[in-house]
């Protein structure tokens, strides 16, 4: 259902236009009624809007109506999706009953509706500058499951909108509790629009850092609410608030992402309180190779990190918590933030370190093959004098017996 209101008085009678396309006319009585006030939206062309009711504070200006218990033909799509292999495999999570009814919308209710929105607005191109759309799911924390259809510009299209997806629902092919109507504050062109803008002026804050090649932020802004949410590993309390000054009709949420890029005199390597420890540990990643300005850990990854030579050695096993994405090539290449090295495995008859084993073990992997190689483990034999170290390289692994010495 959509009422659109036409504000005309006209010998005593108020005309209202429904989605039917018929005029209904209510007399214009002088008895004094128990009138309820009807909150109503300006649409982009003059017309007036009722609100139907609110929904997680958002304005609802349409309806669909369920007009048929027949969904044969929505029944059928929706089994198709439950009764497939993938979904039985658990191709998409556990298939539960949930997660069938959460597919069955994506794939018939977001599916009708988005072709519907496209062919009246024009394409996504043309949608994007009159609204937003999404999906949500009580199982999140909403209060209603189902597409959600965010329409700013108010006008004779949104009557369109809704007589073709009702069409549908009278068929049978659609549910109409699944999708909704509501009146939006923005359109997605306005918040694209609007990362850009925040984006460029962020980036502009990191070239000024110190380490221009490490500090970085994310810009989104969220679809549903139209919050500004900034991911960042170098902003300043006093860069926030010169972000919030210059963008004051927003909310902005930030969020740092592990440490802050250090800055002056604070470290960028993290070394132990106890160099050693006597319990094995798999933490981290070991150091395989190190050079001037980069260094080479399991896992096959080049970390670039300035002065690394000075800082680490091969064998160590060290946190690295990097800057940026990690391009997943082959070997594959980061920038690290900070490293933290960690305590070296020493039992206490020992006489050498984790680290020193490690060393041994990756020259001669490194003479077996030209594979990255891995320690899978790394055990002493105190009876033996020895070091039972098991590697991994060129998807085999084998054994490496190392002298205690």
């Amino acid at each position: 259902m959509v009422t659109k209101k036409i504000n005309l008085l006209f010998l005593g009678f108020v005309l209202i236009l429904s989605a039917c396309g018929t005029l209904e006319a209510f007399e214009n009585s002088s008895t004094p009624t128990h009138q309820v006030e009807i909150a109503t939206i300006t649409g982009s062309d003059g017309s007036q809007w009722d609100v139907l009711k609110t929904i997680e504070d958002r304005s609802i200006i349409a309806e669909l109506k369920q007009t048929t218990d027949n969904t044969t033909i929505r029944d059928k799509k929706a089994a198709e999706i439950s009764e497939g292999d993938d979904f039985k495999d658990s191709m998409f999570g556990e298939p539960t009953t949930d997660l069938a009814e959460k597919l069955a919308i994506q794939g018939i209710e977001l599916n009708a509706a988005v072709e519907a929105v496209e062919r009246v607005y024009g394409g996504y191109e043309g949608f994007e500058k009159e609204g937003v759309y999404f999906l949500e799911w009580k199982s999140d924390g909403a209060k209603q499951s189902g597409f959600w259809i965010g329409i700013k510009n108010l006008d004779e299209r949104l009557i369109e909108l809704v007589g073709i997806l009702q069409k549908q629902v009278d068929n049978g092919e659609i549910l109409a509790k699944n999708i909704y109507f509501y009146h939006s504050s923005f359109t997605q062109k306005e918040n694209n629009d609007l990362m850009r803008e925040v984006y460029n002026t962020t980036r502009k804050m990191a070239d000024n850092h110190e380490k221009p090649n490490i500090a970085g932020a994310g810009v989104s802004v969220n679809t549903i609410t139209g919050i500004i949410e900034i991911n960042h590993n170098f902003l300043t309390e006093e860069q926030k608030n010169d972000l919030r000054q210059q963008f004051p009709s927003y909310e902005i949420k930030f969020e740092q992402t592990g440490r802050l890029v250090p800055i002056g005199d604070e470290p960028d390597v993290l070394y132990p309180s106890t160099k050693f420890t006597k319990v094995p540990s798999t933490e981290g990643n070991y150091v395989i190779r190190v050079m001037e300005n980069e260094m080479l850990i399991t896992g096959a990854a080049y970390v670039t990190f300035q002065d690394a030579n000075k800082k680490v050695k091969v064998g160590q096993r060290v946190l690295v918590e990097f800057a940026g994405s990690v391009e997943f090539s082959y070997p594959g290449r980061g920038t690290a933030k900070i490293v933290e090295v960690l305590p070296e495995y020493k039992p206490a008859n020992s006489k050498l370190s984790e680290s020193q084993v490690a060393q041994k073990a990756f020259k001669q992997a490194e003479a077996r093959s030209t594979w990255v190689p891995s320690i899978k483990s790394m055990n002493f034999d105190e009876q033996a004098k020895s070091w039972k170290v098991t590697m991994v390289q060129d998807e085999g692994e084998y054994n490496l017996m190392i002298k205690d010495e």
